[in-house]
């Protein structure tokens, strides 16, 4: 999905206009996050319109990174005087998509003629931000949280590995390493990181669910060294969760790319926020600004500094003054930055 696409504001058929604005922000109300959604229709007055609100993750498809919907939450929202508005849960700062339909169900006798005189049409999407201008500026240190993780799996490893040695080894230290599995297991699930980096999460989970799921198909020599890892289920050498022969070499692999997964993933964050702020002009400086401190900061991370230029140049492309570049020029080189970073291709 390009992202381009979350400037649309408005999606209309014959008569039918429904208009959402493309930002917004949510704000916590106790122990929840809350998005109220305001937008504007020509549909008849008491038309009830249900919006499902969906957040859209990064997720690790192969070596790719691809959005897909996560959690959503769901309300009525009546038409009144052209209007509609609405408060719906959400799970903090991303990309989400709106989902806003008629059913018949849900509309008053009286209303349904008046609704189907103005065309077929039940339903309509938009691609919307709901982050605001704090979101770029918390990069850096999440990203360093992200990278004390991956620092934490890469140890767990090698524990493993050492517990591994023998037979006699294992029976001595396989208590301690699978509790220390487990509680990093916990807080990976936890990780409060997780809703910016949720492609890195996930592959941080995986990993680890996979290394101590392992430690079961052990099978020792008559020396008491480790032979293999024998799936008894398969009768084969288990596998990882990437269907290698399962091996520490490839654990370390899997380790190593998460690191980068995790520089890809902020690489789009700053793709994201040049869609956010193209259509704001006012607000591009402070943007730029952030961007340029955030950029400087994490520049040099595995799996981003390949983005780096091309991300000055596209929010120094923002606040140029004259324009060198126009919004569409800009726009289609972050597009084409937007296929790198998913591909994992430079």
């Amino acid at each position: 999905m390009i992202l381009a696409a979350a400037l649309v504001m408005t999606l209309a058929a014959a008569a039918q206009d429904v208009e959402l604005p493309s930002s917004f922000h949510p704000v916590r109300h106790g122990d929840k996050l809350l998005v109220k959604l305001e937008g504007r229709t020509s549909l008849p007055d008491d038309a009830c319109l249900q919006i499902t609100l969906v957040r859209l993750d990064e997720r690790c498809v192969g070596t790719k990174l691809e959005s897909f919907p996560n959690s959503s939450g769901i309300a009525e929202a009546p038409v009144s005087q052209k209007r509609f508005a609405a408060e719906i849960s959400a799970e903090g700062g991303g990309l989400y998509k709106a989902i806003l339909e008629l059913r018949d169900e849900a509309q008053l006798d009286e209303i349904r003629p008046k609704i189907q005189a103005q065309g077929d049409r039940r339903r309509w999407e938009f691609v919307l931000h709901g982050w605001n201008d704090d979101l770029l500026a918390s990069l850096p240190a999440l990203l360093t949280s992200v990278d004390a993780a991956v620092l934490d799996m890469g140890r767990l490893v090698d524990e493993v590995e050492q517990a591994c040695a023998s037979a006699e080894a294992w029976k001595t230290d396989s208590g301690r390493v699978i509790k220390e599995g487990e509680t990093l297991l916990r807080r990976l699930q936890a990780a409060p990181w997780r809703t910016l980096y949720p492609a890195t999460q996930g592959e941080l989970v995986s990993i680890a669910s996979n290394l101590l799921a392992t430690t079961q198909f052990m099978k020792w020599s008559d020396d008491g060294s480790l032979q293999e890892f024998h799936d008894y289920h398969t009768g084969g050498k288990a596998k990882t969760f990437k269907h290698e022969d399962f091996s520490f070499a490839a654990v370390r692999r899997y380790v190593e790319e998460a690191k980068r997964i995790a520089g890809r993933e902020s690489g789009l964050w700053l793709v994201k926020e040049f869609h956010r702020i193209l259509p704001l002009r006012e607000r591009a400086a402070a943007s730029a600004a952030t961007a340029g401190r955030v950029i400087a900061e994490i520049g040099e991370h595995a799996g981003f500094r390949e983005a780096a230029g091309v991300l000055d140049g596209l929010f120094e492309g923002l606040v140029a003054n004259p324009p060198v570049r126009g919004a569409e020029e800009l726009s289609q080189a972050a597009e084409e930055l937007e296929r790198k970073l998913r591909s994992g291709r430079p």
